[in-house]
């Protein structure tokens, strides 16, 4: 344990300091970046509930996390009227623990959009997409270690939730200022 031959004051710091890096919602920045005045409403879709409920079952509910620890537009290009975006992201699933994340595991993702109407649209939709394409890749590790029954019960419920939430399958493009 982390905290082992440590006084009560060494721990507490110990805690204090764990805490404080421990970043503290889905889909943040992991390398502590400063949050944009208003939070980024992530999109959801069937499939990103569905990777959810896998990490669900490996980890527990509400027992792991996912943040970005790199992202970079690959490039970005304009088509005629339309314009073209490529965006690679690496995430970090991390699994929490009594103080701090006890395991993590990364995977890279890569997204691509094109025919959108404007530069911030197609970058926009590209990042979406890696990173959708990441949590399904992280999604698929664990994947071998499931029962096919709960795999099938995973994909239930994820149609299930999707449908009584409205959510479809794909990505919808949300615009921070």
């Amino acid at each position: 344990m982390a905290g082992e031959g440590l006084d009560a004051s060494e721990e507490a710091e110990l805690n204090r300091l764990l805490a404080a890096a421990a970043p503290a919602t889905h889909g943040a920045d992991c390398n502590n970046a400063p949050a944009p005045s208003a939070p980024p409403q992530q999109p959801v879709t069937m499939e990103v509930l569905r990777d959810g409920l896998v990490f669900d079952a490996v980890y527990g509910d509400g027992a792991w996390e996912v943040c970005t620890t790199a992202a970079e537009v690959d490039f970005t290009e304009q088509r005629a009227d339309k314009w073209a975006a490529s965006v690679s992201v690496v995430l970090r699933l991390q699994r929490r623990g009594c103080h701090a994340f006890l395991e993590m595991h990364e995977e890279t993702g890569s997204g691509h959009a094109k025919d959108q109407p404007d530069e911030e649209t197609a970058t926009c939709l590209a990042q979406e997409r890696a990173v959708e394409r990441g949590l399904h890749r992280l999604a698929k590790l664990f994947g071998p270690s499931l029962p096919p029954a709960q795999i099938a019960q995973i994909a239930r419920e994820a149609s299930r939730r999707a449908t009584a939430s409205g959510v479809r399958s794909g990505n919808l493009c949300t615009r921070t200022n």
